[in-house]
């Protein structure tokens, strides 16, 4: 092993480059030192929650895996609910609480879906009608 390009308990998305190998008897490519000489990118996920970051794997709502992990943090619920969060790609910063003591439930979940369905259809409706506008006018 070469380098190492991120620390312990960085959350990294997937095809993200985490460390180096250096194969012995082996010749170093020209640019795999031009690329040890440019500064890495720091991963996206590592940063708060709140980057929104859209990397390939995404979840039914449309979150990255990542985005509903680190949410998952700070969240005042049952890990049943992380799960269910999980499942529905559902971020849990974004989900208020009705429970004792402001615990999200399983009830604010699916509600918490409902609404975000909701705002999807209503966006699609729109493309769909700015779309077919334009081919009107066209």
């Amino acid at each position: 092993m070469k380098e190492i390009l991120v620390k312990s308990g960085d959350k990294v998305s997937t095809g993200s480059l985490i460390m180096k190998f250096e194969v012995a008897g082996a010749a170093p490519a020209p640019a795999a030192a031009q690329a040890a000489s440019a500064p890495a990118p720091a991963p996206q996920a590592a940063a708060p929650a709140k980057a929104d970051a859209a990397p390939a794997g995404q979840n039914q709502s449309g979150l990255s895996q990542e985005q509903v992990v680190a949410s998952a943090g700070y969240a005042h619920a049952t890990p049943v609910i992380r799960r269910l969060a999980r499942e529905f790609g559902v971020n849990l910063d974004k989900v208020k609480g009705t429970g004792r003591k402001g615990r999200i439930v399983k009830e604010d979940i699916q509600a918490y879906v409902k609404t975000a369905v909701q705002v999807f259809e209503k966006q699609a409706e729109q493309q769909r009608q700015q779309q077919v506008r334009q081919t009107v006018q066209a």
